[in-house]
C-alpha cells in the first residue's frame, strides 16, 4: 500500500508543482521523503530546487539533496550538501562518510584526505585513504626519449655556419611525496637528462662539434590546505646544465697532419625557478592564479598564469582545463614578452582508463609548466605542442602512465654571418609509474 501511494505522489508532483504558487515546508517534507524511499532522485532535486527559491531549507531536506546529488554521480555538488549538512550535526558518521567519497570520487584528494584524518575507530579503517604512519606515500618513476628531425643546414666547404643541432635526448626521474598528519603535504623528485647535439661555431672550430648533454634536476613542491576548498601550493625546481663540446682538431708539423680529438669548451649553467599558486574549488569548477621568476638559459624571467578546469557533471568523468599564461623574459635582443594557452580535455573511460588529449600555442623560448615540475630551457623558440595522455589504474591505487607529445621549433642560425631559422619538429615518448602506499 505504501509504495503504491508513493507512486501515486510521485506522478502528482509535476501538477502540484506547477500548480501551486507557494510551496510549504510540510508538503516540501512529505514530497521530498516519498522520492527519497522511491530513489527518484531528478524529481527530488526539482522540487529541492523550488523549495530553494521560496526560502524552504531544513536539514533532511539538505540530506535528501546530497543523497540524490550522489546517486546521480555529480560528487562535487554533493559534497556542497553534505558540508551544510555536517556544520549542523558535525558528528553524523554516515553523513561523513558520504562527504569524504564525493571528496574523492569528485577529484577533490586533498579535501578527503583532510576529512579522513578527522575520522576514528571503525569508519577510519573502513575508508582507509593511506598509511599515515609512513614517510613515504607515494614511489613513482619514468623515463622519456626524444627523437627529433634532422633540421641540419646543409653548407658548401666555403660556408661559415653558426648552428646547434639537437639529436638525441633521453630523461629519467624519479618522485616521492609525503602526507603529513596535518594540512601539509610534500613531494620531491629528483631527474636526469643526457644526450648530444651537433654544433657548429666558427669562434670554436671550422667543422662540426659535438655536444655532450648532461643535466640534473631537483624538484620540491609544498601544498597547503586551506578551508573552503582552497589550496595554496610553493615549488622550486633547480637544474644544473653541463655542455662539453669536443672535436677533432688538425695541427701540420713534420711528418704531415696530425688529428687530436680536443676538448673545445666545458660549461656548466645553474637554472633556478620559483612558484607560487592558489586555486579553489567549486561544484563544477575550480579556478587557479599562480606565478613564477626564473633564469632559465641564465635570462630572467617572469610567468603568471590563470587557470579555470570545467567539471559539466560535477565529477571527475570529464573535465575540460585551459590555463592561460602571460610571460616577460630578457634575452640577448632586449625585453620581450608573450602570451602562452593551454588546453586539456580529460575523459574516463571505464574505472581504469583515462585518456587526455593536450594542445599548447603560444610562441616562447623558456617555459615553466605544471607547478614548476617541468621546465623548457631551450635555445629553440617554441612554437606550439600537442598530445595525448593515457592512463592505466593498476588495482585500488597504483597506476601507469604513457604520454605521447609532439613539438614544433624554430631554430636560428647563421650561414655566412647572416641570419637564418627554420622550423622543425621533435616527438617524446614518456613511460611512468606511480605505487600509492
Amino acid at each position: 500500500m505504501k509504495k503504491i501511494l508513493f507512486i501515486l505522489l510521485i506522478f502528482l508532483i509535476p501538477i502540484v508543482v506547477f500548480s501551486q504558487t507557494k510551496l510549504t515546508f510540510g508538503y516540501v517534507d512529505s514530497i521530498s521523503y516519498a522520492q527519497y524511499l522511491a530513489s527518484d532522485w531528478k524529481n527530488l532535486l526539482k522540487i529541492g530546487k523550488e523549495a530553494k527559491k521560496t526560502d524552504i531549507s531544513f536539514y533532511y531536506l539538505d540530506y535528501r539533496l546530497a543523497i540524490a546529488e550522489y546517486e546521480l554521480k555529480k560528487y562535487r555538488k554533493a559534497a556542497s550538501y553534505f558540508q551544510k549538512v555536517l556544520s549542523e550535526y558535525p558528528n553524523d558518521e554516515l553523513g561523513m562518510e558520504y562527504l569524504y567519497y564525493s571528496y574523492l570520487k569528485g577529484g577533490m584528494y586533498e579535501e578527503a584526505r583532510q576529512l579522513w584524518l578527522s575520522f576514528e575507530g571503525d569508519l577510519r579503517e573502513k575508508t582507509r585513504f593511506y598509511d599515515d604512519d609512513l614517510i613515504i606515500n607515494s614511489f613513482g618513476m619514468e623515463y622519456r626519449y626524444y627523437l627529433t628531425d634532422n633540421y641540419e643546414v646543409s653548407k658548401t666547404s666555403s660556408d661559415v655556419l653558426n648552428q646547434t643541432i639537437k639529436q638525441n635526448l633521453n630523461y629519467f626521474n624519479l618522485y616521492t611525496s609525503h602526507y603529513s598528519k596535518s594540512r601539509f603535504s610534500f613531494s620531491n623528485s629528483l631527474g636526469f637528462v643526457f644526450g648530444n647535439s651537433r654544433v657548429y661555431d666558427e669562434d670554436y672550430s671550422e667543422d662540426a662539434m659535438n655536444q655532450a648533454i648532461f643535466q640534473w634536476q631537483y624538484y620540491a613542491s609544498g601544498n597547503f590546505n586551506l578551508p573552503k576548498r582552497q589550496n595554496l601550493t610553493f615549488a622550486f625546481n633547480y637544474a644544473n646544465e653541463k655542455l662539453v663540446a669536443t672535436g677533432i682538431e688538425t695541427t701540420s708539423g713534420f711528418g704531415g697532419n696530425r688529428q687530436t680529438e680536443v676538448t673545445f669548451y666545458n660549461f656548466t649553467a645553474n637554472n633556478f625557478t620559483g612558484f607560487v599558486g592558489f586555486s579553489k574549488q567549486f561544484a563544477y569548477f575550480d579556478l587557479g592564479i599562480s606565478s613564477s621568476v626564473s633564469n632559465l638559459s641564465l635570462e630572467f624571467q617572469s610567468q603568471s598564469g590563470l587557470s579555470f578546469t570545467l567539471y559539466p557533471f560535477a565529477n571527475k568523468k570529464v573535465f575540460w582545463q585551459n590555463e592561460g599564461f602571460f610571460q616577460y623574459y630578457t634575452k640577448v635582443d632586449g625585453q620581450n614578452t608573450a602570451f602562452i594557452f593551454k588546453q586539456r580535455l580529460s575523459v574516463a573511460l571505464g574505472n581504469s582508463i583515462r585518456i587526455e588529449p593536450f594542445v599548447m600555442y603560444g610562441e616562447t623560448f623558456d617555459f615553466v609548466d605544471s607547478q614548476a615540475y617541468t621546465i623548457y630551457n631551450g635555445l629553440d623558440r617554441i612554437n606550439y605542442w600537442y598530445g595525448v595522455n593515457f592512463n592505466i589504474k593498476l588495482g585500488k591505487s597504483n597506476y601507469l602512465y604513457a604520454i605521447y607529445q609532439n613539438y614544433n621549433f624554430t631554430n636560428e642560425y647563421k650561414i655566412n654571418s647572416i641570419d637564418n631559422e627554420i622550423n622543425y619538429n621533435s616527438q617524446t615518448f614518456l613511460g611512468g609509474i606511480v605505487w600509492n602506499f
